[in-house]
């Protein structure tokens, strides 16, 4: 009985590496079945050392971590890129009257010269 709480132990302790490297390498579709697999283990009967414990939440807080500094970036990258969007069509200016006016680009027309 002893080994195979070691064995979840140890289990745990690969799935929440595998974890942080899929974040780290960005291999976000891993996540769900690592949960899956995390949940699953969890809900056996295991008991654990506070030594035991501690490292296990240790590593489950530094993925979580890893997770939310992803997240930020992917928030960032998508308000980045609407800021070019926006750019591109145009941005608002002042008028001489201090009254905003927006700037937008023209209509692209070709003259043709023979």
């Amino acid at each position: 009985m002893r080994d195979s709480k070691n064995t979840a132990t140890t289990q745990l302790s690969d799935l929440l590496q595998q974890e942080r490297q899929a974040i780290l390498a960005g291999d976000f579709d891993k996540l769900p079945a690592l949960i899956q697999a995390k949940e699953q283990l969890v809900s056996t009967d295991f008991s654990l050392s506070r030594d035991q414990a501690a490292k296990l939440q240790n590593s489950a807080q530094e993925n979580q971590r890893l997770l939310s500094a992803s997240l930020r970036g992917v928030r960032s990258a998508i308000n980045r890129l609407r800021q070019i969007e926006d750019g591109a069509k145009g941005y608002t200016g002042y008028d001489r009257n201090g009254q905003a006016t927006p700037i937008r680009r023209a209509e692209g027309s070709v003259e043709r010269r023979a």
